[in-house]
């Protein structure tokens, strides 16, 4: 009896004190008090120690990842790239030593459970707890899951309080809350999905028109739509597959990288229905490189696509492709040619393409386009468009850090004009298959880029829209209010397509200031 005691102290105290399970304290008071009506003070015991090393050890788990991020965190602050390449490897080590240790409690831990309860509920619900990378459900949630998941209804978000940061939703390789299936609303009504910081996520609620609500306002707000006054139309919102975000969800489970996809792919997720691609390395990459580094090869008889396509982005873009319930519109976006091709042989600072445009380093830079198009195809991925060059004004700064290309106007004029517009169609993406974009950079560049391009007749004739970056515009002083519409009304032909944006300082657990900037763009 002495023994059983020792055991129940034990099993509540490491209960109490692991954070995530102190909540549920009482809960596993009352249920390893149960046990010892139904076993020996021997089995007993047994049980309380395998409970005990089991919450050590993932105990143990979350504090050093808990210790790393913070070590992350700090290295994106003060931009320091090897403790960051570092930091990053030591998580993967311990992400893929949480993973042999989850492989390896995964049955036993289920037998025990199992055995040591008196329903099979528990015993889903603790093993559940454990496949979940070291993340507990409370019960009352878990039976939620279960249900949502019996009936197929929508998957409610489970909260989970992170310090210094607003509240996010657990998302794991066995749990991800879901986006309710999108209705069009009866005649007179209208949807409102509403997320907030208390963990409320995409909350459904139908309104009808003329109806009141309590307010505490002392004004009513009147909407009027015009349905006379037509603007540009919405395509659809979308992110990137990069080589790093790839790289980054090899590290983890299949399920949950494919849970991950799905959040923004799927009908069970935010259906993203557009991707950037970028056309080989970018700033983001752990190293530069394009689809043919050998050098003065015009014919580009050594054109492959890299590992970083093969294993980091093509599989990932499959696999949006198979989950959607749209057409995604795939886009690429060179950084920069190969380094050969260039007057300064880099792949960084400003160089521009060798010789005349029109002259051979050019066009065989175009038929790199065609290369990457192709190759891309036969991987059953069929591209919606193409930017000539990502960020060219920025290319023109001596000393650039990152791969780029240095463009004017003029000079992407002409390129389009004589070397890419013609391939392209010849090749068989002319303007009725491919959307060729022109600019693709940030808008306080706009005037002396892009009207040198679209007045001339030959170049923007293979010219479908005009690509933008957000960067420079969160200062509220970057273009004035009204800057995107004057575009607009200008260029009636082209659309315009935001094709970049993200936050520079690095994404953050919880940071819901970051998508309260993102959506004040895009309203704006």
């Amino acid at each position: 009896m002495a023994l059983t005691f020792v055991a129940l102290f034990a099993t509540i105290m490491v209960s109490y004190l692991s954070p995530d399970n102190h909540d549920n304290c009482l809960l596993y008071v009352l249920f390893w008090s149960a046990c010892t009506l139904v076993f020996s003070t021997h089995a007993y015991a047994m049980l309380c120690v395998c409970f005990v090393v089991c919450h050590l050890t993932t105990g143990y788990l979350k504090y050093q990842f808990m210790q790393i991020n913070l070590k992350l965190e700090s290295c994106v602050r003060t931009g320091n790239k090897y403790q960051l390449m570092k930091a990053i490897v030591e998580h993967n080590l311990l992400t893929k030593l949480t993973a042999r240790l989850n492989d390896f409690y995964k049955y036993p831990l289920f037998v025990v459970y199992y055995v040591s309860t008196p329903t099979l509920e528990f015993a889903l619900y603790y093993y559940l707890s454990v496949q979940s990378n070291l993340v507990q459900l409370g019960p009352f949630s878990f039976l939620q899951t279960i249900g949502a998941q019996l009936v197929g209804a929508r998957r409610e978000c489970i909260v989970r309080k992170v310090e210094n940061a607003d509240t996010v939703c657990v998302c794991n390789q066995t749990y991800c809350d879901d986006f309710p299936a999108l209705k069009r609303p009866k005649s007179g009504f209208l949807t409102v999905y509403e997320s907030n910081k208390a963990g409320e996520r995409f909350k459904e609620t139908e309104l009808q028109f003329g109806s009141t609500i309590d307010s505490t306002a002392d004004q009513t707000v009147v909407v009027t739509i015009d349905k006379t006054q037509k603007y540009q139309t919405i395509f659809g919102f979308g992110g990137a597959f990069t080589d790093t975000t790839g790289q980054m969800l090899k590290t983890v489970n299949q399920s949950l990288a494919d849970l991950l996809i799905d959040s923004y792919f799927s009908d069970n997720g935010i259906e993203y229905s557009m991707a950037r691609i970028p056309i080989a390395g970018t700033d983001y990459s752990d190293k530069p490189y394009s689809y043919d580094d050998v050098d003065d090869d015009l014919e580009l008889k050594h054109f492959a696509l890299q590992k970083e396509d093969l294993e980091w982005k093509i599989p990932y873009i499959q696999r949006a492709l198979k989950v959607s319930p749209h057409k995604i519109k795939l886009f690429g976006s060179p950084w920069s040619p190969p380094s050969w091709m260039k007057t300064n042989h880099k792949f960084n600072e400003s160089g521009v393409i060798r010789g005349d445009i029109g002259g051979e380093y050019y066009q065989t830079w175009a038929n790199y386009f065609v290369k990457f198009l192709d190759a891309y195809k036969s991987h059953d991925i069929n591209l919606w468009g193409l930017t000539v060059e990502n960020e060219p004004v920025g290319g023109q700064y001596p000393g650039h850090p990152f791969n780029c290309l240095n463009l004017t106007g003029p000079t992407e004029r002409d390129f389009v004009k004589l070397n890419l517009g013609p391939t392209l169609a010849k090749a068989g993406y002319g303007k009725d298959k491919l959307n060729l974009m022109v600019f693709d950079e940030n808008l306080p560049g706009f005037q002396k880029f892009v009207p040198p391009i679209l007045a001339d007749r030959e170049a923007a004739k293979y010219v479908s829209g005009i690509a933008y970056h957000w960067y420079g515009n969160q200062g509220m002083g970057g273009y004035p209010d009204g800057f995107l519409s004057e575009i607009q009304h200008n260029y009636t032909d082209m659309f315009l397509l935001n094709t970049e944006a993200c936050h520079l300082e690095g994404a953050v657990l919880g940071q819901w200031s970051a998508g309260e900037k993102y959506a004040f763009d895009i309203i704006r």
